[in-house]
């Protein structure tokens, strides 16, 4: 099953960072760059179809668009960060069609601690993030060597896909989407799992749990509250597909946000 994340295709200088240690991701895509750094331990990444192993102190720069999963054993952490096109805009119409024949590199030991810095430890203004950006883009740029992207073509229906990370908590249908894009309705169904191997139940429960995701670490909501607000139907379609999605139950997902807390101000700790 393949997810577009829509909360992660955000321009206008959107950009997220969070330490995450014990979690998997199953294959998704977005349109913003993603960053990740292994502070501890190892990892492994599937990035444009190809299978990596992260050890510590390596990075990963995922492309726009680019389908991708990982997973972190409990013993491992990471910083992932994904950030907007509008840093880096010249890197992003440099590398708009190629990929490096890796995505895997080593970042430089400045550049590790202006990116601890400036992204990681608070607000920085947004040229001292463009700055920063741009020097983790040059660091991958300098580390791999540019091909031709394979995988250009596969967010084809993002439009559509669009409208549904806009209704999703409405109680919409596949039937109802190709009458609105005017595409007949078996064609879509095909082209979703042809494409993205996912059928349309998969693709809204998709965006449902990432929206729960939000609440549960932004938010004291309760467990009843969120499911709703996400677009479920009931508590116990929430847990069965949250567990599916994330490979923890909601409780356990909602604790690592306190364990984010906690390994920010662990690693900020170590850098004094």
């Amino acid at each position: 099953m393949i997810k577009h994340q829509p909360s992660n295709s955000l321009g206008n200088y959107n950009y997220n960072s969070y330490i995450y240690r014990g979690i998997r991701w199953k294959p998704h895509f977005h349109k913003n760059f993603e960053l990740i750094y292994l502070l501890e331990g190892e990892m492994t990444a599937v990035i444009g179809g190809r299978t990596y192993s992260l050890k510590q102190g390596q990075a990963a720069i995922v492309l726009s668009n680019q389908i991708h999963s990982f997973n972190i054993p409990e013993n491992s952490s990471a910083i992932v960060t994904v950030f907007s096109e509008e840093y880096v805009p010249m890197f992003a119409s440099y590398i708009k069609g190629r990929e490096g024949d890796t995505a895997v590199f080593k970042m430089s030991g400045a550049v590790v601690s202006l990116f601890k810095e400036k992204i990681i430890y608070g607000e920085s203004a947004v040229f001292m993030k463009k700055a920063c950006f741009y020097a983790i883009c040059d660091e991958y740029l300098s580390n791999v060597v540019l091909k031709e992207r394979k995988d250009s073509d596969e967010s084809s229906i993002v439009k559509i896909l669009d409208w549904i990370a806009c209704h999703y908590t409405e109680n919409i249908s596949l039937k109802e989407i190709s009458l609105l894009f005017g595409y007949e309705y078996h064609y879509l169904s095909r082209l979703l799992n042809k494409t993205y191997d996912i059928t349309f139940n998969q693709l809204v429960n998709g965006y449902r749990v990432e929206k729960a995701m939000e609440l549960l670490l932004e938010t004291e909501l309760p467990i009843t509250e969120v499911v709703s607000k996400s677009g479920f139907q009931s508590i116990r379609n929430f847990n069965l597909v949250f567990k599916e999605t994330v490979g923890k139950n909601p409780k356990d997902f909602r604790r690592q946000r306190y364990r984010h807390a906690e390994m920010l101000l662990s690693l900020s700790e170590t850098e004094k």
